[in-house]
């Protein structure tokens, strides 16, 4: 079983070295370029198991929005 990993970064080279990176390792790596992509993902696919965020990108603030209690 894989862990889950998504990236979320305005920057696609960004999202695109991670992705690299972290599928060479053994992750699957699923990449977000907004906030609303991020969200909309996270509602299809539960089973998160980390999340790489940029907290400065620009709309709609995903830090906001997910709250894991």
């Amino acid at each position: 079983m894989y862990s889950k990993i998504m990236v979320v970064n305005d920057s696609e080279d960004i999202c695109e070295v991670v992705e690299v990176l972290r599928t060479n390792e053994g992750y699957a790596v699923i990449a977000a370029d907004r906030g609303e992509s991020a969200l909309h993902l996270l509602n299809q696919c539960h089973d998160i198991d980390l999340i790489i965020l940029d907290i400065m990108m620009p709309g709609r603030s995903a830090c906001r929005s997910l709250r894991i209690g």
